[in-house]
């Protein structure tokens, strides 16, 4: 049996939030991890904190990286020279991403470029160019998304668009080399954060009180980022193709697909209270 030990999983986002809890999972698993991020300072605290988290893990088996997967430049020079010196890679995930709260009344053109290099083109990136080694191994590609790429909501359009973006990239990956490589798309909800409740304040003048709560006030409950984890490595091992956090969001991507004009009808009574709420703020 091959040693599970000698697998090589690179986490891009992996210094923070999801990327960290699920590369802490991987090293359970018996993989070597690498984190990528763009901060040096953070990667490093994130490397010790997982050495620390379990002791049977060895200094070797956590390495990091620093890069800019927006940058097409930075990631290829990063990837190259770190998979010269694996020399294999099993499993790619990406874990990186920024969202963001805006009115769709408002031209912020410059915030739909931004949301599209971070969580667009940072995938795209990684994914091509890890996309040979992947298929030589027959290993795991990981995309993270969100519930905003399947079922729109309001005041984070930017962020959603550039999500929906990845999920069908993704789709496109698995339909193309579905033979050679395995792809799975997670589409979480909200997840539980200590920042949780004010972190978009800067952002949200002149929108309703809801758009500064997790998921911009989606009516859905946070999701613990260790469960997610563990589900995400159990799909991994499973070779599932996809995960929907919660589930009772199945239950409308499902009415969706049999009926848009139900689908619709639905999505606008979930949204009806946060609209009239938003316009009593303008009012």
């Amino acid at each position: 049996m091959e040693n599970p030990r000698l697998k090589i999983a690179w986490v891009v986002g992996g210094s923070s939030g999801l990327g960290l809890t699920i590369a802490s999972e991987l090293l359970g698993k018996g993989y070597r991890v690498t984190l990528f991020a763009r901060d040096l300072d953070r990667l490093e605290r994130a490397r010790q904190w997982l050495l620390a988290s379990d002791s049977t893990v060895s200094a070797e088996e956590v390495r990091v990286e620093v890069c800019d997967a927006a940058n097409l430049d930075s990631i290829t020079r990063s990837f190259t020279r770190h998979f010269a010196e694996c020399g294999r890679l099993d499993l790619l995930v990406n874990a990186v991403g920024q969202s963001c709260r805006s009115s769709v009344a408002e031209p912020n053109f410059n915030l739909y470029r931004e949301m599209m290099e971070v969580n667009y083109f940072a995938v795209v990136h990684s994914t091509l160019l890890a996309l040979p080694w992947l298929i030589e191994q027959q290993g795991s590609l990981v995309n993270i998304a969100t519930l905003a790429a399947k079922t729109p909501w309001p005041w984070i359009a930017p962020y959603g668009a550039a999500k929906a973006a990845v999920a069908n990239f993704t789709d496109n990956v698995r339909l193309e080399t579905s033979d050679k490589v395995h792809v799975l798309l997670v589409c979480p909800g909200p997840i539980r954060r200590d920042d949780s409740g004010h972190r978009y304040a800067a952002q949200t003048a002149g929108m309703s009180e809801s758009a500064n709560r997790p998921g911009a006030g989606a009516p859905v409950s946070t999701i613990c980022p260790h469960w997610l984890a563990k589900r995400i490595v159990k799909a991994i091992e499973r070779r599932q193709i996809w995960l929907v956090f919660p589930w009772k969001v199945r239950v409308l991507l499902a009415v969706q697909a049999i009926s848009s004009r139900l689908g619709q009808w639905l999505s606008k009574r979930l949204t009806r209270r946060a609209l009239h709420s938003q316009s009593s703020n303008l009012s």
